[in-house]
Order: structure tokens, then C-alpha cells, then sequence
């Protein structure tokens, strides 16, 4: 994405966060890991280049 005008052109990195819970929660069992998705989802929701954040869980 680029923003900027008057023949000024900035680059603007953004990213979009999918995490794919039963895996991560499947991975962090097996290494030992305790995690919380809470704060994972924020440490990602206060990055102001995050234009979506996502858990995903199958039913």
C-alpha cells in the first residue's frame, strides 16, 4: 500500500493475523507451553499495521 501525495509516495507495510488455534494449542502441548490467546490476540490488537486479527478454531 502507498500513501502520500503531492508526487510523495511512502510505502506503508500492513499485515493481517490469522491464527490457527488447534494447531498452535496442539504445538504449544507438545513443546510443554502454556499460552493465552488472549493475550497473543493483543499483543497483535495494539500494532496499529494489523488491519485484521483472527483465531481460528474448527468445531
Amino acid at each position: 500500500m502507498t500513501c502520500g501525495g503531492g508526487g510523495t509516495r511512502t510505502r506503508v507495510e500492513k499485515i493481517a493475523l490469522f491464527i490457527d488455534a488447534e494447531n498452535l494449542h496442539l504445538s504449544a502441548k507438545a513443546l510443554g507451553f502454556d499460552l493465552d490467546y488472549r493475550k497473543v490476540l493483543e499483543k497483535f490488537r495494539s500494532r496499529r499495521d494489523c488491519l485484521a486479527r483472527h483465531l481460528l478454531h474448527s468445531k
